[in-house]
This record gives structure tokens, C-alpha cells and sequence, in this order.
């Protein structure tokens, strides 16, 4: 059974702040950054237990190319994935979760 993926405020602020970033850095890369992201998402939609729980009851994957992290939690009796964060996987590990 497929999942719908949510982001709550803060997973699209982050989003948006890399594509913005990206798209500043080069014409066209945000666009790139967020199709890769979209592409991982829509993989977690399909098979959101394929990854391991890495913290709590939170799950993450590398999204390919770019060096980020989707950190996400299921939600089995609604069908949901919630993204917790879009992580760049430079910043301090401690606050991946916050």
C-alpha cells in the first residue's frame, strides 16, 4: 500500500532555502536538488520501511547526488510519511531531530 508524503513547515523551509541556495549558486540546480528530493520521497512513499530507524522512531536516507538527509517517521494507521527535516548532512548532527 503506497504513503503520502507530508512536510510539515520547517521540512519546506528547509527545502526551500537549499533550492534557493542551489539555484543561486547555478541556474538550474535547485531545480535539480529538488527533483532528487521528490524522486527520494516518492521511493519512501512506496517502501517507507525499506531504511532503518536511525534515532527515536525517526528514519533517514541520503538523497542521491546532493549531500543531504530525508529524516522522516511513519505513520502506519494513516498511511503517512512525515518528513521531520531536510538535513544537510554538515551541520551538527544534534540537531537533526529539532
Amino acid at each position: 500500500m503506497s504513503y503520502t508524503a507530508l512536510l510539515p513547515l520547517k521540512a519546506k523551509k528547509e527545502l526551500s532555502d537549499a533550492f534557493l541556495w542551489y539555484e543561486d549558486k547555478q541556474k538550474g540546480l535547485g531545480e535539480r536538488f529538488a527533483n532528487e528530493v521528490f524522486t527520494k520521497l516518492a521511493e519512501i512513499e512506496n517502501y517507507p520501511d525499506r531504511y532503518v530507524v536511525k534515532i527515536k522512531n525517526l528514519r533517514e536516507v541520503r538523497v542521491a547526488v546532493f549531500p543531504y538527509l530525508l529524516i522522516y517517521r511513519i505513520n502506519h494507521s494513516t498511511n503517512q510519511v512525515i518528513v521531520v527535516s531536510i538535513f544537510h548532512v554538515k551541520r551538527n548532527p544534534l540537531r537533526k531531530t529539532r
